[in-house]
């Protein structure tokens, strides 16, 4: 009997997870974006989207959006600071080219992104347009702070409960 009860817990948490697929995961409509937008596709302007994202993210790395309210807060008030930062970052690297930075609801097109599907449409997000902004972007989650999650340097390893409490059981 309790071999058939973990048999039928193992073949329904296999149903949901076969059905589980990319197409059905979706971030949650709070999320907040960024976004940075290289002026065009050659080898300088997407170095220049690198050292600009670089920075901002470095920049963003200081405060801890981990509620939605706050995270609008800390982008709608530093939006001029990182205006400023994306400036002369530009500049000191010995490069000339205009920027526009905007937080707000931004025009995002439709991305999968490990395994979660973006749907397009207006999103609340800190969008930095450099040059012709006609080249690659870059682009994450600020809130929440999935951007900030990938710059850590050690390997995460998730366990679950449910399999460790079956793998125990088959165990005995």
């Amino acid at each position: 009997m309790r071999y058939n009860i973990i048999l039928l817990v193992i073949a329904f948490l296999g149903a949901i997870f076969l059905n589980n697929n990319a197409s059905s995961k979706i971030i949650p409509k709070e999320a907040i974006r960024f976004r940075v937008i290289a002026s065009s596709d050659s080898e300088e302007d997407q170095e220049i989207k690198n050292m600009v994202t670089k920075k901002v993210m470095d920049y963003l790395d200081d405060f801890q959006m981990m509620d939605h309210h706050k995270a609008q807060t800390i982008l709608r008030e530093s939006s001029s600071t990182v205006e400023a930062l994306v400036n002369s970052s530009i500049k000191e690297n010995g490069f000339s080219m205009t920027s526009k930075v905007k937080f707000g609801k931004n025009f995002f097109p439709k991305k999968t992104y490990k395994g979660y599907v973006y749907e397009s449409g207006y999103y609340d997000s800190l969008v930095i347009e450099l040059g012709e902004a006609n080249g690659e972007n870059f682009w994450c989650v600020l809130y929440p702070p999935i951007c900030m999650l990938e710059k850590v340097d050690e390997d995460v390893e998730y366990e679950s409960f449910i399999f460790n409490l079956i793998d125990g059981a088959l165990d005995d």
